[in-house]
């Protein structure tokens, strides 16, 4: 008896009486997942519609990886059948387990509801008699006569918010934008860890350096990791392009044709480099690591606030020649963009160092304006770069004259801080790099690194740069405002280095409210200065790690 009248749907109350050799074909699929999919699971193929699933090795190699780990993450390149191979998986795992609660989620809703109907049409295709027959079967969910159920969410905070799943499936995780990512992942993290059975498959393409890149950081390696570590952490695994068979170096020539090198490096050579080409060279970020702050007590509910470093005594400070630094960025409306504080230590003009960070978007520009005054205090009334654009107008006006505050930078003789062109930001965001990549500039914090791994060109002419993803950049914003008055003429009260390629620059602050060619010539000096050294940079980088590897070993 047909389910609700589908053909070949077998009811939960439809008994089925079964041969000696259907029995010892259900034992074998029972015991072996691989023997399942690979004798009766029929998959939508793109070319050739329903086909038998015939696995390859390293298919094989991941199906044996999540019977035997509980937490598994897999950097897998596109088209190499990741989603089918865990669909298979799943269909296994729900059939021939009782009372389960599976639950398969992708970055959208359709994504999920697809992979959902992939299931269903691979179930469908099974002989009747292997089925177990089913009590529920709709676009969002299914439930066999088992009573094992899966069903689909987006990958969201409340997506699977009050369910408890025995096993978990989070299909191109590193889709999905940082702060949704960060809430999902806070959502279900108690009832992962609550189970001491629970399993969780995440499969991705990377996508920037996002949470699916910390995890995969964080993760354990099969061969290497201690048999604790495989128990209790991710493991991962990395399959490109090139493992699919009859893929040779012609196919990836062809490939990078078509789509070009960049997207190719991180589509199918499963490198973290990012949606777009990110301001920052992804090598670099992979050594960005952030700190833990010192602890703090009393901290107001509505404020986040990092410490990682105390104010050193004024005595010291001059003693040294060095200076503290500061900048702050505020955000249109409460639960928006956020108000940010950075301030650094520098020690000169190119020895910077993040000592503190502040940020709330659930208070407004005055409560954060008068916070930022008493922190501010306490690091000595620092120079105060504001951005006067947008909300920053309102910023100073509090700081000068409601807060007084007497140490504000102002950059042209209007008295309103910094009036940032585009120019002026897009010099702004080369020296941030230039400062970043050279490691003029320490960072510690996590949120501000977390933003740098989306921090992009915006636009094709790469004239204007800001975060992608629904990501924010507010921690960015205030960081290259810090970095710009470390490299004005502006600068006072600290050490100043003379670097050859660093002089040129006066060009970009004498340009400061005029437009034409001096302006345009302030720009092509720091793109021209970047482009040229950049690669040197790196390369010596790289050099001084292969010395100290030769020396270690």
């Amino acid at each position: 008896m047909p389910f609700n009248g589908i053909a070949n749907l077998r009811d939960a109350k439809e008994s089925v009486k079964l041969s000696a050799k259907q029995l010892a074909e259900i034992k074998k699929c029972a015991l072996d997942p691989l023997y399942f999919m690979n004798n009766y699971m029929y998959i939508n193929t793109k070319d050739y519609g329903m086909q038998l699933f015939k696995t390859w090795p390293f298919q094989d190699a991941a199906v044996k990886r999540f019977l035997k780990y509980r937490f598994n993450i897999n950097r897998w390149s596109r088209q190499v059948g990741k989603s089918t191979i865990v669909r298979g998986f799943i269909l296994w795992y729900a059939m021939f387990h009782s009372d389960q609660l599976v639950a398969m989620l992708a970055n959208k809703l359709s994504l999920a509801k697809e992979q959902l109907q992939l299931l269903r049409d691979s179930y469908l295709a099974l002989p009747f008699w292997l089925q177990p027959g089913v009590k529920l079967w709709n676009k969002l969910s299914i439930q066999f006569s088992n009573n094992t159920r899966i069903l689909i969410a987006a990958t969201t905070g409340e997506g699977i918010r009050g369910f408890s799943p025995n096993l978990l499936y989070l299909d191109e995780f590193a889709f999905l934008r940082e702060g949704l990512a960060d809430d999902f992942w806070a959502s279900v993290l108690p009832s992962i860890s609550s189970g001491k059975k629970t399993r969780v498959i995440i499969t991705s393409t990377p996508f920037g350096m996002n949470l699916f890149y910390r995890l995969w950081q964080e993760a354990v390696d099969e061969d290497t990791a201690s048999y604790h570590d495989l128990l209790s952490k991710f493991v991962r695994s990395t399959v490109k392009w090139n493992e699919v068979p009859g893929r040779d170096a012609q196919w990836g020539i062809d490939e990078i044709g078509r789509i070009g090198e960049q997207k190719f490096r991180q589509e199918y050579e499963c490198e973290f480099v990012g949606s777009a080409i990110t301001l920052i060279d992804y090598k670099i970020l992979q050594k960005l690591h952030p700190d833990n702050p010192l602890p703090m007590a009393n901290i107001p509910p509505d404020y986040q606030m990092r410490m990682f470093q105390k104010p050193i005594i004024r005595q010291k400070m001059e003693v040294n020649g060095w200076t503290y630094i500061a900048s702050i960025d505020t955000g249109y409306g409460i639960r928006k963009d956020y108000h940010v504080l950075q301030i650094l230590l520098a020690k000169s003009n190119i020895d910077l160092e993040q000592v503190f960070v502040m940020s709330s978007n659930t208070v407004t520009i005055e409560d954060f304006c008068a916070y930022s005054y008493l922190v501010l205090q306490g690091y000595g009334f620092p120079p105060l770069t504001i951005e006067y654009n947008g909300p920053g107008a309102r910023t100073l006006g509090i700081m000068f004259n409601n807060l007084q505050y007497e140490n504000l930078v102002h950059y042209d003789n209007k008295l309103r801080g910094m009036w940032a062109t585009d120019t002026i930001k897009q010099a702004a965001v080369m020296l941030l790099k230039l400062y970043v990549q050279r490691f003029y500039c320490k960072l510690h914090d996590e949120a501000t690194i977390n933003e740098l791994m989306s921090f992009t060109t915006t636009t094709e002419s790469g004239r204007k740069w800001g975060a992608t993803g629904g990501n924010h950049d507010d921690h960015v914003t205030s960081l290259y405002w810090c970095i710009y008055y470390a490299a004005s003429p502006q600068f006072e009260g600290g050490n100043v280095e003379e670097v050859d390629f660093l002089k040129g620059l006066e060009l970009a602050f004498t340009a400061i409210g005029n437009t034409g060619e001096e302006t345009n010539r302030a720009l092509e000096f720091v793109q021209d200065q970047i482009a040229q050294r950049e690669q040197m940079a790196i390369g010596r980088l790289q050099q001084q790690q292969e010395d100290q590897e030769v020396q270690n070993v």
